[in-house]
């Protein structure tokens, strides 16, 4: 049995542990059949994350993308300025949760003795990052908070991806004859997995306007979903995806023609190619939402529109039958890897006081 540690402690409780087990033989041949080993290993059947972290900055960086090479850089005091990452002119101000520094350093490969950055309370850090133009930091992804900008590091996004696929975590890679048997070592050893932390991925599109001429070419083209065409894939990978609807859609009218006009209505046809599309929820509150262009009722033509999204399983807020419907929020609800997540969605328009629900 194989301990490839490079921490001198923690190699030193492995081969305890293993010991104690009265099962293992400890050893230092890098290719035993049986290892642990803080980098990958080759046949390794089993990696075991025991942290992940987040790279975070204050919201004014113009920077969004990392290489996990730059966070090294960083962090090993390579790298002082944002301007060096292609942002504008600021010094970094690099902090670190006190009480995960060392692992931080050991797991990522920044040596501590040119490791710059300011060691600061679990609790306080977030709050530290907000108030310092051109802070970074390293936090738990279950940390992350309002106020703070999380970076993707090599394309990992904390706010689309599992936090256990992270470029910036700490794991064990095990190896052993197959699956059972790295389980069984990892939990002889007192490796534990860090809490799952899939996030719910929220996308919100710009307003949807299926009017005018653009529904003259989606019903010559006979396929409204058309009007989603390079952007449906990223639509429907989200757990939720959230859309603003700016005009009526219902047939109590013909739509509105391909004229210069302000007056806009858009087919019912465009309804089933939103839920085609992956939307889950709409606001129609647009300041068109009332519109009809021959001339229809406008509460009858939003009336219309709310009962086409609800029959096509869209869910809908800031509009409804009277005051009480339209300031109840749409809830949605994601099942998340720990616990659900809710959503309470609400809309309002200052715009048309005209169709304000009363």
């Amino acid at each position: 049995m194989a301990v490839l540690v490079s921490d001198p402690s923690e190699r030193a409780r492995i081969e305890a542990a293993l010991l104690a087990a009265g099962e293992f033989e400890v050893a230092t041949a890098a290719d035993a059949a049986l290892a642990i080993a803080d980098r990958p290993i080759a046949g390794a059947r089993l990696e075991v994350v025991l942290a992940r972290w987040v790279a975070i900055t204050d919201q004014r960086r113009d920077v969004l993308d990392l290489a996990r090479g730059d966070v090294l850089g960083i962090l090993r005091g390579e790298i002082r300025d944002w301007s060096d990452l292609g942002g504008s002119a600021q010094p970094i101000t690099v902090y670190l949760p006190a009480s995960q520094a060392s692992r931080i350093v050991d797991s990522l490969g920044a040596s501590a003795s040119v490791l710059g950055a300011g060691l600061v309370l679990d609790d306080e850090l977030v709050t530290a990052v907000t108030n310092t133009p051109g802070a970074f930091a390293l936090v738990a992804p279950e940390e992350l908070r309002m106020g703070v900008l999380a970076l993707t590091v090599d394309g990992h996004d904390p706010y689309r991806d599992p936090a256990r696929d992270s470029p910036l975590r700490r794991a064990r890679w095990i190896r052993a004859p197959g699956t059972g048997a790295a389980s069984a070592l990892a939990a002889a050893v007192g490796l534990t997995e860090a809490p799952p932390f899939d996030p719910a991925g929220m996308l919100v599109t710009g307003e949807l306007l299926p009017v005018r001429c653009s529904n003259f070419v989606l019903s010559y083209l006979d396929d409204y979903g058309a009007m989603f065409d390079g952007v449906r894939d990223l639509m429907t990978a989200a757990d939720v995806t959230v859309s603003s609807l700016e005009s009526s859609l219902t047939d109590l009218g013909a739509p509105t023609e391909c004229i210069e006009t302000y007056v806009l209505q858009g087919s019912p046809r465009a309804v089933d190619a939103m839920a085609e599309a992956g939307i889950d929820v709409v606001f129609p509150i647009g300041n068109h939402i009332g519109d009809c262009w021959e001339g229809c009722a406008a509460a009858l033509a939003i009336r219309d529109t709310l009962e086409r999204l609800h029959a096509a399983g869209i869910a809908t807020a800031g509009a409804g039958e009277h005051i009480e419907n339209a300031r109840t929020p749409a809830l949605f609800t994601v099942d998340g890897a720990a616990e659900p997540v809710r959503f309470a969605f609400l809309g309002y328009d200052s715009m048309a006081p005209w169709f304000h629900a009363t």
